[in-house]
């Protein structure tokens, strides 16, 4: 058989089916969005494999009152829903847990070696937002000696000068709880004649179940930086202290080079409100004397 020829009729044909095609797919194109960007990835301060997430709160109340709705003998609490979402997630992204909160910010903390797949968690419509666990220091701000500093306590109550030498106070607190998140505080220290009640440590260990920050009971524990002991003194040390005697709670979250990260602050945090609220101690003061060179807009969220 004969080649055939293609007449005027069937390229014109042809020509509107291949700009047709490629219409199309240009319209498909600009209908997919990119994924949004794991906030702080390109930190320096990433540590590496390691994320925070966390939920919208219409997915985290949508659930709630659907699992409360179902007949059950068992009321279940924002905290349950917290494990649902972040067991679910890891195992659909073959991520290990470290942490799951739901006091301080409905989310979870999880190590990933593939960072695509934890972007890619943004197309799971109860995700609000993707972190990049990064590191906080004690010293992020200590890059050059202070001018002009305080001069301490006579200086706190004075206003004018010149100053008396002398600290005047109506109280000294001692119905008061301060929580000292730091590297911990030597409790033998003579300046805290007892006050130091209870201790907790938080390590970030990856494993399986989502309880994966773990919280230690300490008593007797050494400060291994000095860092906290030293906060501790500013705040209720009996000489040099601001209130002498408030009762002090340490909660150690900075190893002994005064480093941590995000998620194990916010783990601490998360714990600390739990205590604070279940044991009604009242009032309460959280002192933080660290920093890091990022803003977090969930810590920093007024909602």
């Amino acid at each position: 058989m004969g080649a055939k020829t293609l007449t005027k009729g069937t390229l014109i044909s042809l020509c509107f089916i291949t700009i047709s095609f490629l219409i199309s797919n240009q319209s498909l194109a600009k209908k997919v969005k990119p994924l949004p960007q794991i906030i702080g990835i390109n930190s320096p301060l990433r540590i590496a494999d390691s994320y925070i997430i966390t939920y919208k709160e219409s997915a985290i109340q949508t659930s709630y009152e659907q699992l409360n709705q179902k007949k059950s003998s068992k009321q279940v609490t924002i905290t349950d829903v917290n494990v649902n979402f972040s067991q679910s997630i890891a195992t659909s992204s073959a991520s290990q847990l470290t942490a799951i909160y739901g006091n301080s910010i409905n989310g979870a903390a999880l190590i990933n070696s593939n960072q695509s797949t934890i972007q890619g968690l943004y197309n799971d419509s109860r995700i609000d937002k993707i972190y990049a666990n990064l590191s906080i220091n004690q010293n992020a701000y200590n890059d050059s000696p202070q001018p002009q500093a305080p001069w301490g306590l006579d200086r706190i109550d004075q206003v004018n000068y010149p100053l008396d030498a002398k600290y005047h106070f109506s109280n000294t607190a001692q119905d008061v709880h301060v929580f000292v998140l730091d590297s911990g505080i030597d409790e033998s220290h003579p300046e805290f004649n007892g006050r130091l009640i209870d201790e907790h440590e938080f390590i970030e260990i990856p494993c399986s179940t989502y309880i994966c920050a773990i919280r230690y009971e300490l008593r007797g524990a050494t400060d291994n930086n000095g860092h906290g002991t030293h906060v501790a003194g500013i705040i209720a040390g009996k000489t040099y202290g601001v209130a002498k005697d408030v009762i002090l709670h340490s909660y150690k979250m900075l190893d002994v080079d005064g480093g941590s990260s995000l998620a194990l602050l916010i783990d601490a945090l998360d714990t600390l409100y739990d205590d604070i609220s279940s044991h009604n101690l009242y009032p309460a003061i959280v002192n933080m004397s660290f920093g890091a060179r990022f803003t977090v807009g969930t810590l920093n969220d007024p909602n």
